[in-house]
């Protein structure tokens, strides 16, 4: 099986993909990861984000041949990055798991991890605005895949999100 978090930046998808990592034992990777550690890039740019998204398909691919689970995490907001996903993992191999707060919330959580990576990295870290959040989360509200399990993390705290993600993931 493929679970699938996404949502806008800073919704809870790295909290919550991490705690099924940990209930499961099955693997995780997410573009964060791959972008980082693979491709050492820091800066978005189309190029990299293609090349991240490629690598993210290349992993699915192989988990899928083995037959393994494999958790991937990360944006998706596109919706054609989403039907190459539902068009790459049998409906019955993938569990799509869509991240999302409100837009304040959104916006607080993404100052406090700026905040942060600046006090620890000092070297200018590039921030998104409220106009680029916005967009973000626009479009990740757009067309959802049917099955979708959706888990607004405004209102439930990690623990009680994570609880609600596994009864539905048991209900599949």
């Amino acid at each position: 099986m493929i679970y699938i978090f996404f949502g806008p930046p800073c919704s809870g998808k790295t909290t919550l993909s991490k705690m099924l990592e940990k209930y499961s034992g099955f693997p995780r990777t997410s573009t964060d990861i791959i972008r980082s550690s693979i491709l050492h890039e820091d800066k978005f740019s189309p190029e990299m984000v293609k090349s991240v998204f490629e690598i993210a398909l290349h992993k699915i691919e192989i988990a899928l041949a083995e037959s393994k689970h494999l958790i991937i995490e990360g944006l998706f907001i596109s919706d054609q990055r989403r039907e190459k996903l539902i068009k790459l993992i049998p409906n019955n191999k993938r569990v799509f798991i869509y991240i999302e707060a409100t837009e304040d919330i959104l916006i607080k959580r993404l100052l406090m991890r700026y905040e942060n990576k600046l006090n620890s990295e000092k070297n200018g870290v590039e921030t998104l605005t409220k106009e680029t959040l916005q967009t973000f989360y626009l479009k990740s509200k757009k067309a959802k895949p049917l099955n979708t399990i959706e888990v607004d993390t405004s209102v439930l705290k990690p623990e009680e999100s994570f609880k609600y993600i596994i009864t539905k993931i048991s209900m599949l």
